[in-house]
């Protein structure tokens, strides 16, 4: 763990998010400005700044929120149980209870021939 033992508690994996974190809230540098008119927003990461412009890109915009579909909220409960819920309501899910059964034609096993070298 990376910290910067001046006083900040804060902890880090990994040195880029240390750095990140000094130039943001310790040496409250913003360098990249968002140029669009009216906007005026001010990042201190490059990244920052290209994932924000998709708000004022109609297209991108739109991209993105076909790309990103709600997900359902669980309980934490839940979600530390390790319980997984199914992927699309009614696919292939069986009611609480009932057994799983196979068709009378696959429940039979195929005759297999047996070879043998002479």
């Amino acid at each position: 763990m990376l910290n910067l033992s001046i006083g900040c508690e804060r902890t880090y994996t990994t040195v880029f998010n240390l750095q990140s974190h000094i130039i943001s809230f310790h040496e409250a540098k913003r360098p990249f400005m968002c140029e669009h008119p009216g906007c005026g927003r001010v990042f201190a990461i490059k990244q920052s700044l290209v994932r924000h412009a998709a708000v004022h890109d109609p297209k991108r915009r739109k991209l993105i929120s076909e790309v990103k579909k709600p997900r359902p909220k669980r309980s934490l409960a839940s979600r530390l149980s390790g319980f997984i819920p199914p992927k699309a309501p009614g696919r292939n899910v069986l009611p609480v209870g009932e057994t799983p059964t196979l068709p009378a034609m696959e429940s039979t096993l195929p005759t297999v021939e047996t070879l043998t070298l002479a």
